[in-house]
C-alpha cells in the first residue's frame, strides 16, 4: 500500500515529534521539568501519529491501537507544561496523579475489551478541552502577578504560550468536526477536513519546535511569594494608617524623582522594596491603594513622563525606539500600549503634534500628557498642594 497524502502529514509529525521530543528529553537548557513534560506530551503524540501510519498499512490493527490511549495524556501533560512554564518551583504532590487516572481506566477498559471508540474520542475530546481551559486559566493569574510584582513584561508574558494555546484550540476544534464528519458527512467532505486536521496538526508541532529552539531559556516564573502579594492585594487592610500611607507615597515620589530608577528596564517590586526600605508586600500595598494601580502600571507612568520630555523637546533627534530604551522599556510594543493608556495617543503622534503645532495644539498634547501621569499621583498632589499637572508635564522624572 503506498503513502497517502493524509500518510504522509501524519509521518511527519511523528518525525519532528520524535526529533524534538528527544532533543528536550536530553537536553540540558532551559526549564528542565516544563521541557520534560513537553517531551512526553510529544513523544506520544509521535507514537500515535506513526500507530496511524501503520494502521493504514495494515501492520497493526485500525479499529483501536494502543497508542490512541496516549492521547487521554496530551491534556495533563500540557496542563503541567504551563504550570512548569508559569511558576518558579511548582508544587507536585501526589493529588496530582490523580490526573492520570482517566487513562489508567482507559486502559483497564481496553484490556478487558469494553472500550469502544465512541467512548474513547469522547473521553480524549472531554480532557484536552477541560485541561486547555485549565491552563488559560493558569496563564491569566500569571499575568495578573506579574503586573503586580514586574515593570518590564515583554517576553516574559507568554504570549508564545498564548498563542500555541490558540492553535492547539483550533486543532481541537478541527478534531472534533474531523470525527462527526467521519460518522456523517461524504467522503470528500470527510477527508478535506482531515487533511485539515493533520496540517493544522503539524503546522502545531513546527510552532512548538520553532519557538523551542529560538527561545530554550525563559524567565525562571513567579514565585510563592509573588502570589502572596497578589492574594493581599484582593484582601482589605483597614489597619493601615492613611496618614502615613500618604508620607510614605510622598518619599516613594521623591525617590523616584531623584533615583529614576524606572530607568532600569529589569526593575522589579523587590528592587524597588529593597531601595525603598521597606518589604516589597508592603511596598505594592502602597502603590496599590494610593495610585489606585498595580506596580507594572505605576513604573510605566514614570517611563512614559521621561519618554514624553525626550519627544517634546526640540533638540533631541533620537528615534523614538531609542528613546522607548532609555526611559526604561524594553520592546517596542510595551512603550506604545503604555504611552497609549497613560497619554491617550500613540508616541508617534505626540511628536507629530508637538513637532507640527508649537503653539496651543502641541502645548495640548503636552500638558495632556502631564495629565494622564499626575493621575498616578494624584495622592500626592492632594497632599502637598504645591503641584498642578501642568506642573508635572514640566517635570523631567
Amino acid at each position: 500500500m503506498t503513502f497517502t497524502p493524509l500518510n504522509i502529514l501524519q509521518f511527519l509529525i511523528a518525525f519532528q515529534g520524535l526529533v524534538f521530543g528527544l532533543h528536550l528529553l536530553l537536553g540540558r537548557r532551559g526549564k528542565r521539568v516544563a521541557n520534560r513534560l513537553l517531551a512526553v506530551l510529544l513523544l506520544s503524540l509521535a507514537a500515535q501519529m506513526a500507530a496511524n501510519v501503520a494502521a493504514d498499512l495494515g501492520w497493526i490493527t485500525r479499529r483501536l491501537h494502543w497508542p490512541q490511549l496516549l492521547a487521554l495524556l496530551y491534556g495533563p501533560l500540557l496542563y503541567f507544561h504551563v504550570r512548569a512554564l508559569a511558576h518558579r518551583q511548582p508544587r507536585w504532590g501526589l493529588e496530582h496523579g490523580l490526573h492520570g487516572v482517566p487513562f489508567v481506566t482507559a486502559v483497564a477498559l481496553r484490556l478487558s475489551d469494553e472500550l469502544s471508540v465512541a467512548t474513547l474520542a469522547f473521553a480524549i475530546f472531554a480532557s484536552i478541552g477541560t485541561y486547555l481551559a485549565l491552563s488559560f486559566q493558569v496563564l491569566r493569574h500569571y499575568r495578573r502577578v506579574l503586573e503586580a510584582t514586574h515593570s518590564a513584561l515583554g517576553s516574559i508574558t507568554l504570549g508564545w504560550l498564548s498563542t500555541t494555546l490558540w492553535i492547539l484550540t483550533a486543532v481541537w476544534c478541527l478534531d472534533m468536526l474531523s470525527y462527526g464528519s467521519n460518522l456523517a458527512a461524504p467522503a470528500a467532505v470527510e477527508n478535506g477536513v482531515t487533511l485539515l486536521l493533520f496540517g493544522s496538526l503539524l503546522f502545531l508541532v513546527t510552532h512548538m519546535v520553532r519557538r523551542g529552539l529560538q527561545s530554550p531559556e525563559i524567565f525562571a516564573g513567579i514565585s510563592e511569594e509573588d502570589e502572596a502579594i497578589v492574594r493581599q492585594g484582593e484582601t482589605a487592610d483597614s489597619r493601615v494608617d492613611p496618614t502615613a500611607e500618604v508620607d510614605e507615597m510622598l518619599r516613594l515620589s521623591a525617590l523616584m524623582d531623584d533615583e529614576r530608577p524606572h530607568l532600569d528596564p529589569g526593575l522589579t517590586l523587590d528592587g524597588l522594596a529593597a531601595r525603598f526600605g521597606r518589604s516589597p508586600r508592603q511596598l505594592s500595598r502602597l502603590i496599590r491603594r494610593q495610585s489606585g494601580s498595580h506596580f507594572s502600571d505605576f513604573i510605566n507612568g514614570y517611563r512614559v513622563a521621561a519618554a514624553g520630555t525626550a519627544l517634546r523637546a526640540p533638540g533631541d533627534g533620537r528615534s523614538i525606539l531609542d528613546i522607548a530604551f532609555a526611559a526604561g522599556f524594553n520592546s517596542k510594543s510595551t512603550f506604545n500600549s503604555a504611552f497609549k493608556r497613560h497619554t491617550g495617543m500613540t508616541p508617534t503622534e505626540f511628536r507629530s503634534q508637538v513637532a507640527t503645532s508649537p503653539g496651543e495644539q502641541g502645548a495640548a498634547a503636552s500638558a495632556n500628557l502631564g495629565h494622564r501621569v499626575s493621575e498616578i499621583r494624584r495622592d500626592e498632589d492632594r497632599t502637598s498642594g504645591s503641584r498642578t499637572s501642568d506642573d508635572v508635564a514640566t517635570l523631567d522624572p
